[in-house]
């Protein structure tokens, strides 16, 4: 993943660092992109886009869909936010796609919990991309810490491609959220990209 994103310092793409902007979702080059991808893997099984915190259909659904779509479409696309606004679909990307209007927990183990619903939809033979941004607000405890734990502790491989805002204090964004730095952003996403055997972006 190197060759294709760098990680700055705070976590935040190329766009914030060369031309300000704070959110941008001009994409990176997914994996299939690179000259050492066995393309192989995406004739095995199905391709699934999972998208947690959507926050609209125009936001990270349609830039995903878009960015992969020169490298393959996607089968299945499911999205959740507990927001239905924002969440109308055009005709031609409603094939396959399947909203889910609820609240993520991370831990629960039920409806709610993603990491169950990839266990009960998910076969390792399918190439699977992961967006997961499920935190409210700007300030208190963050969940996609506890949510990255407990995915790379799963025995079962369940995800091929994972982009992730990971959540930190940090005054220049106006973030309040507790418990994390800067710094312990991108040392766990380094990390995450040597050991835990998925490609690892950050998003956005």
């Amino acid at each position: 993943m190197g060759e294709l994103e760098p990680l700055h310092y705070d976590a935040r793409n190329m766009m914030y660092h060369e031309h300000g902007a704070k959110i941008d979702f001009t994409p990176y080059l997914p994996l299939p992109a690179s000259n050492i991808f066995d393309k192989s893997i995406l004739e095995r099984g199905r391709k699934i886009l999972l998208v947690a915190g959507a926050n609209g259909f125009y936001r990270a659904p349609k830039h995903l869909i878009d960015m992969y779509s020169p490298y393959f479409k996607f089968d299945l696309v499911y999205m959740w936010d507990p927001d239905a606004n924002r969440m109308g679909i055009p005709e031609s990307y409603q094939e396959g796609l399947e909203f889910v209007q609820t609240f993520l927990k991370a831990g629960s183990r039920d409806q709610t919990d993603l990491i169950t619903f990839m266990q009960n939809h998910v076969n390792e033979e399918d190439y699977v991309v992961l967006m997961y941004d499920v935190d409210e607000g700007s300030n208190g405890p963050t969940m996609e810490w506890g949510f990255l734990a407990d995915l790379v502790s799963q025995e079962r491989p369940l995800v091929d491609e994972f982009y992730t805002e990971l959540h930190f204090h940090a005054d220049k964004f106006n973030w309040s959220f507790e418990r994390h730095s800067g710094r312990e952003a991108v040392e766990l996403m380094m990390q995450m990209r040597h050991k835990c055997g998925f490609a690892v972006h950050a998003w956005p």
